[in-house]
């Protein structure tokens, strides 16, 4: 019992450590996509049922 209430502890301080960071100052919007290796554009992924 004791083992599972430190990792639950661990999780939330590593969560609210994420949660409280700064924003990020120089974001700019893309106009194009990367460019990526192998190009993926248009590959669709089917569903898992």
């Amino acid at each position: 019992m004791r083992n599972k209430f430190g990792y639950w502890l661990l999780a939330i301080a590593c969560w609210l450590l994420t949660a409280c960071s700064s924003k990020p100052k120089d974001v700019t919007m893309a106009t194009e996509q990367p460019a990526i290796y192998p190009d993926y554009v248009g590959v669709t992924v089917p569903e898992v049922k």
